[in-house]
């Protein structure tokens, strides 16, 4: 793993504009290849979603801007039980120890926006070795196993 530099890196709130980056992302292989359903998205379907995600109360998205360029994606779903994230790195960002950098500043942005402590989980599938050591390397601890969608997971939660 290259050293990362995070002096030119920053996080802010997703926005409309962000609906074609995140639809790109969501379409990655190897994100598809990661998720709990492997079917390409189509663009409509991605647009509705964002926007409601967007306008909604209970998710909060930011982008990962590297060195100017965006680079990756977290997104935080608040339900009664608590908030699950859901994070991905650009291809081109890559090991380079983003995702652990992008887990830990997420966490401080949205704890610092939401007043209540609040349990905190990413579900991440076993084969997706990368994620795994992206929560354990930000902090978390493993929660459970189980499945979804028929996929071996491990649940990883913030003990904080």
């Amino acid at each position: 793993m290259q050293s990362l530099d995070t002096d030119d890196a920053r996080l802010r709130k997703a926005g409309e504009g962000d609906v074609m980056l995140c639809f790109r992302w969501a379409n990655d292989p190897e994100v598809r290849d990661n998720s709990f359903s492997a079917k390409p998205i189509t663009f409509e379907s991605h647009k509705r979603w964002f926007a409601k995600k967007l306008s909604s109360p209970t998710t909060h998205i930011y982008i990962l801007e590297y060195h100017g360029k965006p680079a990756g994606q977290i997104r935080f779903d608040v339900t009664k039980l608590g908030a699950e994230i859901d994070y991905s790195v650009a291809k081109d960002y890559r090991g380079k120890g983003l995702g652990s950098y992008l887990l830990r500043k997420g966490l401080a942005l949205f704890t610092s926006e939401v007043l209540s402590p609040i349990k905190i989980v990413g579900i991440v599938a076993d084969s997706n070795l990368a994620s795994a050591k992206a929560f354990t390397r930000a902090g978390f601890v493993v929660l459970e196993k189980k499945q979804v969608n028929g996929v071996a997971c491990t649940v990883y939660h913030w003990p904080r």
